[in-house]
């Protein structure tokens, strides 16, 4: 019985670490990149499709609800569909290693990392 309980707890504890971190994440989101940080090398994007993703901030003198960072290349501005995961530095971190002067700093809103993207449709 004990050896049965044992396999049972094994089994669970993999299952737990091995379980994708992102099963929450939507499959597919709706956005505006409102901008680009280049020296951080991060877009600015509102996310349109789902709520509480995102927070609210102040960009150019607007203020905008639900904003995200995206970390790598320049998007262009406009409508973007996309998949994403959650940041982590430990593993993300090297998309933003360039140097910026003292007065730009990135916005107090979550970075997110892109799956893919397109500007047509759901991908």
């Amino acid at each position: 019985m004990k050896a049965l309980i044992k396999s049972i707890l094994v089994f669970l504890t993999g299952f737990v670490f091995l379980a994708c971190e992102d099963d929450s994440l939507p499959d597919c989101v709706e956005g505006r990149v409102i901008g680009y940080i280049s020296c951080l090398n991060l877009n600015v994007v509102q996310v349109l499709s789902h709520s509480g993703i995102g927070k609210t901030t102040d960009w150019m003198g607007e203020t905008y609800d639900n904003i995200v960072q995206i970390p790598g290349g320049r998007i262009p501005d406009g409508e973007i569909f996309f998949r994403f995961r959650t940041y982590s530095e430990e593993r993300d971190g090297g998309f933003s290693n360039l140097i910026c002067p003292a007065n730009v700093a990135p916005l107090p809103v979550p970075k997110i990392i892109l799956i893919e993207y397109s500007i047509e449709n759901c991908p």
